[in-house]
C-alpha cells in the first residue's frame, strides 16, 4: 500500500491495523491530497516530523495538535502517544496550529497567582495585565521597584512587561518571577 497518498475506501486500512491520516495546517495539508496509510501503534509526532520537513515548518514547538470530531470541534491529542492510544481509528484529519495562548503562574514575595495552577491567557496580551491582576488579589501596594523575569533554559532572565508574552519570547508555559530588584521595593 502507498504510505505517502492513500485515498478512503470501504474495509480500508482501520481493518489491517492502520489509520488514514491527514495533517491540516497554515503552512498547508500535508499530504496534499487525500491521506497517509500509517501504522495505528506508530506515535503521532512521527507522522508531524514527516509533514514538518514537506511544508518546511522550521520550528514547531510550541504548537497544537487536535483532531477534528465528526460533527464539528475537535479535541487534543498528545503527539507522544499512537494512534491507537489517542482512540484514533479509521480516517482522521488532525489540526496542527501555533499555539494561540500561554498558561502563566506568577510568583512574589506575596504570594502565588493563581494561588495554584495556570491561568491561561492570550499570547497577545502584555504581561503587565496580569501583573496587574496579580496585585489586586495579593494586596500588594507599592510594585515601582519590582523586576519581571522568568527562569528559562539559559537560567533567569528579565522581561518587559509592557510587552506581549510573544513579543518576550514566552511560549507555552511561563512561571514569572515579579519582586523586588536589588535595593528594596514592595
Amino acid at each position: 500500500m502507498n504510505t505517502e497518498n492513500t485515498h478512503h475506501h470501504e474495509g480500508g486500512p482501520s481493518h489491517n491495523g492502520q489509520v488514514e491520516v491527514a495533517i491540516r495546517s497554515p503552512k498547508g495539508s500535508f499530504p496534499a491530497e487525500g491521506f497517509n496509510a500509517v501504522p495505528k501503534d506508530q506515535r503521532i509526532k512521527d507522522e508531524l516530523d514527516r509533514a514538518k520537513r514537506a511544508l518546511g515548518i522550521e520550528d514547531a514547538s510550541h504548537w497544537v495538535i487536535r483532531v477534528a470530531e465528526p460533527g464539528g470541534g475537535s479535541r487534543p491529542v498528545d503527539p507522544d502517544d499512537t494512534y491507537e492510544g489517542n482512540a484514533l481509528r479509521g480516517q482522521v484529519t488532525l489540526e496542527w496550529h501555533p499555539r494561540n495562548d500561554v498558561e502563566v503562574s506568577i510568583s512574589t514575595t506575596a504570594g502565588f497567582f493563581p494561588a495554584e495552577g495556570f491561568n491561561t491567557v492570550p499570547l497577545d496580551q502584555k504581561v503587565e495585565e496580569e501583573l496587574h491582576k496579580a496585585q489586586l488579589v495579593l494586596k500588594i501596594k507599592d510594585t515601582s521597584n519590582w523586576r519581571v523575569s522568568v527562569v528559562g533554559p539559559g537560567g533567569k532572565r528579565p522581561i518587559v512587561a509592557s510587552r506581549t508574552y510573544r513579543e518576550n519570547g514566552l511560549f507555552g508555559r511561563v512561571e514569572i518571577d515579579w519582586g523586588p530588584g536589588e535595593g528594596g521595593g514592595g
